[in-house]
């Protein structure tokens, strides 16, 4: 599996230099490439690699197809489980609770962006508020 992401973080850097030539700058396709970079390098557990791409795709989801958009939900399963991991719960949480809202309504969804939102929001609640 290893090696599957590797080199599908390799294509998805030369996809993103494509499209970004290609689509321009906030274009649902760029979104596409975007959101796909940011899940690779998430899984590859590059977090502050992977945060602009996901902060990147989330911005033009919610402006191209709107807050309510499954494709929205998707991107912010993905910033906000990255945000988990990388110590910004408030935020996170936010954006996986709205991920949640269009997903999985009723939370039952075995949809795969569903299921990372629910566990990094249990994670979150199971370390608690954060001292400082």
């Amino acid at each position: 599996k290893l090696g599957e992401l590797e080199q599908a973080n390799e294509y998805s850097s030369e996809a993103l230099s494509i499209a970004r030539g290609a689509v321009g700058e906030g274009s649902f396709q760029l979104a596409q490439v975007l959101h796909i970079r940011a899940e690779v390098l998430l899984h590859l557990g590059l977090l502050d690699d992977a945060l602009p791409f996901a902060e990147e795709a989330t911005s033009i989801r919610e402006a191209v197809l709107t807050a309510d958009h499954r494709e929205t939900a998707m991107s912010r399963a993905i910033l906000g489980t990255i945000l988990a991991r990388n110590g910004d719960p408030g935020r996170a949480e936010q954006l996986l609770q709205a991920c949640l809202e269009i997903l999985d309504p009723d939370g039952s969804s075995s949809d795969e962006y569903a299921i990372l939102a629910r566990e990094s929001l249990s994670q979150i609640q199971q370390d608690g508020p954060e001292d400082g």
